[in-house]
Formats: structure tokens, sequence, C-alpha cells
């Protein structure tokens, strides 16, 4: 079996990504919001970001990083659409809770599988070894002070966070 070491400074989303934990997600607009500097840039839903202030996304986890490194300075975005390259400029704005905002959301994508019982029971199976890992790594994270235990909440947590990404659908848009 692989060890695993996870950076003391790495309790997000893009290591969990690294570490294999998240799927990529591809940085494709899915949705903008109006009067937001995407909107005013020219942004579009499907196009796709390819670079930030010349540095390369890989996917879109990468985009909020940079988006906070500019600090609401004036950012160029290479973006791809309709099969061409082009470069907008854009300004990020201060949100009231303290973060640069550019005003996108991801594409969303759904994808149902059908499956016979046996494969249903190896894809259960498979899937429930990929959860305990990720219990595991949680686990070694928050002993070694990595993972605030303000993290860990039950059902109520899961179901209250849920309600407000459904509300206000913040946690997607940069």
């Amino acid at each position: 079996m692989a060890e695993v070491i996870l950076p003391s400074d790495n309790g997000s989303l893009e290591g969990l990504q690294a570490l294999g934990l998240l799927p990529v997600q591809p940085a494709i607009i899915g949705s903008l919001m109006p009067d937001m500097p995407a909107v005013e840039a020219g942004l579009r839903q499907g196009d796709r970001i390819l670079q930030v202030a010349g540095e390369q996304i890989r996917s879109w986890y990468d985009l909020k990083h940079l988006i906070q490194k500019s600090e609401g300075q004036q950012v160029e975005l290479l973006i791809a659409r309709d099969q061409k390259e082009m470069t907008l400029q854009l300004q990020p704005r201060i949100h009231e809770s303290g973060v640069w905002l550019i005003g996108i959301g991801p594409q969303q994508q759904t994808i149902s599988k059908r499956f016979g019982p046996v494969a249903a029971f190896r894809e259960g199976a498979d899937r429930t070894i990929e959860l305990i890992d990720l219990t595991l790594v949680f686990i070694q994270k928050l002993f070694s002070g990595n993972v605030s235990a303000k993290n860990i909440g039950g059902p109520i947590t899961v179901v209250q966070v849920a309600g407000q990404a459904a509300q206000t659908d913040l946690s997607a848009v940069l």
C-alpha cells in the first residue's frame, strides 16, 4: 500500500483534489452573477479559463487562490471560447465576507450510471473504501492539527450547509 503524505499547510479542497479524493473539475463557467466583474469583462457561460495572471489553470480549484492573490488588482484571463483563445481583463470585487469575487460559478456535471446487481455491489464496495480512506485522511489531519475540530459536523450541519448553498450558491461562486 502506498503512503500518503499530507503537507501541513494544505487543508483545502485543492489538497483533496491533489490527493485524488475529489474529481478534477474543469474551469468552465456554468453561471454568471449579474453586475459582477466577469459579466462586465465579457465572460460567458461555457468559457473555459486557461490562465489567470499568466498562471495556468488545471482545475476550477486553482481559480480561488489566484483571484484571492490578486487582492483586487486587475487581472488578465486567458479563456477558450468556441475553439478560439482570447484575453480579457477584469478587476475582482471584495465581498462583505472579505473574499475577492469575480462573479462566476462552475459548470455542474451530473453523471447517471446504471449497474447490474454484481457490478452495483462492486461499485458500492469501491466507493465505501474511498470514503473510509477519506475519513482516515481527515482523522490524520485532525490529530496532526492541520484541520480544526470545528470542521466536524453531523447530519444537521450537512443539512444546514446544503441549505445555505442552495439559497445563496455563494460557495460555488468566485
